[in-house]
């Protein structure tokens, strides 16, 4: 497929965002998605995107599509113009404008990656977190787990990378040799993995299937358990709280675990932006906006496009996700559909751990079954 005509006008901005300024590794360079759930606290909302809103959104086209990747369930990372994505039996760096690929390394259905400081983290089935450069794919080291089995996405702040295996063990590495810095001490039951670890205010909060754990993202120190939650899929980070998915939405204080409130309603994928926590459920065809901090349910709409339980993503007033109208976007306030693209109806994502779209730069990026789509504005 020939790359999108907009290419120039893309790559302009994409190599001003390149040379932006990083202050800290809590949020992505401007426009970029850095790993998993965009940032460490897993709010999938993209605060710095500038292009695409409630009114743009309308004029997405295809730009280019990548076949052949293989099985892979979790959604890619962009950074510095570069898409890295997991796939099967590689791992594939690509042009973020035209799709081309600039590198791949062998890959053993590796989670999707996270991108910090010009390396990328992946880790992979056969227990094993790997470090690689990210303009060559160059491997920095390899480091193993005890238990040598799959591994939830990572997160990357603050100098360390944060993990955790399917017997439940939660890790912390150093981001630059791949030190391990700290293993619990307890076993977390099953791990859960739709969501990736997140970390606020020093603290690195893990699900189970027994609940929410969180640690002192320096010592690995047990701060708090919550063991009455059942099972948690989704974990998002707020300023006071952190909210999680059982069998419905939850707010826990990030201190001291006590558990705040608890939504009436089904839950399934979580997105937060600003004081609003967004849950998208499947069986019901819910899109509900709560009240992050009271719990009040804002407002549900009955969603008639069967909106899917894969992770959300909030944008500029825009809510993106996949469902019976293939790759969607709604109004983040009424649920209106605004766009879609009906290929996203063949390209159904591969695996029951959902990817969730990726916004960076002004460009959709999805995760299909075999293949990535991306689509960019008219010019």
């Amino acid at each position: 497929m020939e790359p999108f005509s907009g290419k120039a006008t893309l790559r302009t901005f994409v190599t001003a965002a390149a040379m932006s300024v990083i202050a800290c590794q809590a949020h992505a360079a401007k426009g970029d998605w850095p790993m998993m759930n965009y940032d460490a606290q897993g709010t999938r909302n993209n605060r710095h995107e500038t292009i695409l809103n409630t009114k743009t959104v309308k004029s997405l086209q295809l730009a280019w599509q990548v076949n052949g990747l293989g099985s892979g369930p979790y959604s890619p990372a962009v950074v510095d113009g570069v898409v890295y994505v997991s796939g099967f039996p590689l791992f594939y760096a690509l042009d973020a404008i035209t799709g081309k690929t600039i590198w791949t390394v062998a890959n053993e259905y590796g989670t999707a990656p996270a991108v910090a400081n010009g390396i990328v983290y992946i880790a992979r089935s056969d227990g094993h977190l790997d470090a690689f450069d990210a303009a060559s794919g160059t491997a920095i080291w390899s480091m193993g787990l005890d238990s040598g089995v799959s591994l939830t996405s990572p997160t990357v702040f603050g100098g360390r990378v944060f993990i955790q295996d399917n017997q439940g063990f939660a890790y912390a590495f150093n981001a630059r040799t791949g030190n391990r810095l700290w293993k619990s001490d307890a076993k977390l039951y099953s791990s859960v993995f739709e969501s990736a670890p997140v970390v606020a205010k020093g603290a690195v909060y893990f699900t189970s299937a027994s609940g929410i754990h969180a640690y002192d993202a320096r010592t690995g120190a047990e701060i708090w358990e919550d063991e009455n939650s059942g099972w948690n899929p989704w974990l998002v980070a707020g300023k006071h709280y952190v909210y999680s998915t059982a069998a419905s939405v939850q707010a826990n204080d990030m201190a001291t675990g006590q558990k705040m409130w608890v939504g009436k309603i089904p839950s399934g994928g979580l997105a937060l932006a600003k004081n609003d926590l967004f849950d998208q459920y499947d069986t019901a065809y819910f899109i509900s906006r709560f009240d992050s901090g009271s719990g009040q349910l804002t407002e549900t709409e009955t969603n008639p496009y069967s909106v899917m339980e894969y992770a959300p993503t909030i944008v500029n007033g825009v809510l993106y996700s996949f469902g019976s109208c293939g790759i969607c976007a709604f109004d983040a306030k009424t649920a209106k559909l605004l766009w879609s693209s009906s290929l996203g109806k063949r390209q159904p994502p591969s695996s029951t751990e959902p990817p969730g779209p990726v916004v960076a730069n002004g460009m959709l990026y999805f995760r299909g079954t075999d293949s990535l789509i991306a689509y960019a504005l008219k010019n």
